[in-house]
């Protein structure tokens, strides 16, 4: 597993600090997307597939996943199912975005039938990620 920001232990963290992963196959994607979660506030973690979305989502609490729909080894499709197969039958359910390029309404549907819960396009705008973020994280509290 790959975490581009693990800032476990790396100065003060405010005790009610959010967590986010990042889930893109692009390294250069990762790390823009952690940098704007850290202007906005968060901690983030990045990996680089499906495969290792799962190890990290059963390794750590996090509160949301910021998922890339296509990648190699394990597609985010494929990745948020597995989650919400695990997820059932218990009071978990993790916020679930999905990040693409593709902004047709197929596209979304296919998001939504395979379990996330909202949908960002590509390239990720900061303004709309904070309001993303803000709306999942104020119903989540």
């Amino acid at each position: 597993m790959v975490f581009v920001n693990d800032q476990s232990g790396s100065g003060p963290t405010a005790a009610d600090e959010r967590r986010i992963l990042v889930v893109d196959d692009s390294v250069m994607n990762q790390k823009l997307t952690v940098v704007q979660l850290q202007r906005l506030g968060f901690a983030a973690d990045a990996v680089g597939n499906g495969l290792e979305a799962i190890a990290a989502y059963a390794e750590r609490p996090y509160d949301v996943v910021l998922m890339d729909c296509e990648m190699p080894q394990m597609d985010g499709y494929e990745a948020t199912a597995e989650i919400r197969k695990r997820e059932a039958g218990t009071l978990r359910h993790i916020p679930i975005v999905a990040m693409t390029a593709h902004v047709a309404a197929r596209d979304r549907e296919r998001c939504v039938t395979a379990g996330m819960d909202h949908y960002l396009a590509k390239p990720i705008r900061v303004d709309d990620l904070r309001k993303l973020l803000d709306k999942i994280l104020s119903i989540a509290s």
